[in-house]
């Protein structure tokens, strides 16, 4: 008997679409294939009887509960802290994600965020726009800064690597201190805050957790040295957003470059929006080219897997 696999025909955040052939190389692994448009909609009686589930947010929208004959989860993004873990546990369902796909687009935005902020791209683009030719000899190289890294996962590594590329120190923080190539330095993220006045950038690629949550709040801001960059493309609500932008407002930072707020979409009266040293985006930088097929061929290879008992990707439970 084929497995029954609920699968979202878009994906919910990057709007990307499987194609005809793809989802029939799904279903020759052995899968009975329950296509649904994208999430957030209501669903047919057919899609909880499912064992398989990919999906990128669905249990922000249903309860798992509902899913009576569910085995396994496939998180089609890096970060499932919106699953209800407690319960993934208790019934023994498999959970794997997608470690390891996007880390590169991420990392090349993250490098192209503070090279915004270095080589002061908002003055040219407003030369540009006056017809001014005028040069600038203020201008700040990577060569030689020290950047911090908060998780150095598949993602902190990614940028890692191309931050010692542009000839910077690299020093990671994670909550298991291990040496990791592209890593000058690794430390427990315990000890962070003792290395804030020493770095000139800060980049969080953390996970959300009660551990985590606010951990850049207002005194970590103040700890930061002054005219250092500030980056954030792990989760939103691991940055306190009001500290954040008091100390935007009064420079202790040279800028901040995110990806991910405390509230998404980022509230039109959030005063992040005001602030000229700020640069944001929406939630947009793992986005690419080349990473839908990085996730395609991760989830193929995951449900061939499952479907002949073998060890899974980047499975978590």
């Amino acid at each position: 008997m084929d497995i029954k696999l609920l699968l979202f025909k878009q994906h919910s955040y990057n709007m990307w679409e499987y194609d005809d052939d793809y989802i029939n190389r799904i279903a020759a692994l052995g899968y009975d294939v329950v296509l649904h448009p994208t999430e957030g909609l209501s669903l047919p009686e057919e899609a909880y009887t499912c064992e398989v589930l990919a999906t990128v947010g669905i249990f922000q929208h249903e309860n798992i509960d509902d899913f009576k004959n569910l085995k396994f989860i496939q998180v089609l993004a890096a970060g499932f802290d919106h699953f209800p873990a407690d319960k993934i546990k208790e019934r023994k369902i498999i959970l794997a994600n997608m470690r390891g796909v996007y880390g590169i687009p991420i990392s090349e935005f993250v490098l192209s965020g503070i090279l915004n902020v270095y080589k002061q791209s908002r003055v040219f683009d407003s030369q540009k726009k006056d017809r001014v030719f005028r040069r600038k000899q203020d201008l700040i190289e990577i060569y030689g800064k020290t950047a911090a890294i908060l998780g150095t996962g598949d993602l902190g590594f990614q940028i890692a690597k191309r931050l010692q590329a542009f000839g910077a120190k690299v020093i990671g923080f994670n909550r298991h201190p291990l040496p990791s190539d592209c890593f000058d330095e690794v430390h427990s993220i315990d000890h962070a805050g003792d290395f804030l006045p020493q770095v000139d950038i800060v980049i969080l690629t953390l996970p959300l957790s009660d551990d985590s949550f606010h951990l850049a709040g207002k005194d970590f801001f103040r700890s930061m040295k002054p005219g250092s960059v500030f980056v954030n493309v792990g989760r939103g609500a691991v940055c306190d957003e009001g500290a954040l932008v008091d100390a935007l407002k009064n420079k202790l930072l040279l800028a901040a470059v995110l990806d991910v707020y405390e509230k998404e979409p980022l509230p039109i009266n959030s005063p992040l929006w005001d602030l000229e040293n700020v640069f944001l985006y929406p939630h947009t930088m793992s986005g690419s080219d080349n990473a839908f097929g990085r996730m395609k061929e991760t989830l193929y290879r995951n449900l061939k897997a499952y479907a002949e008992c073998k060890e899974l990707e980047n499975r978590f439970f």
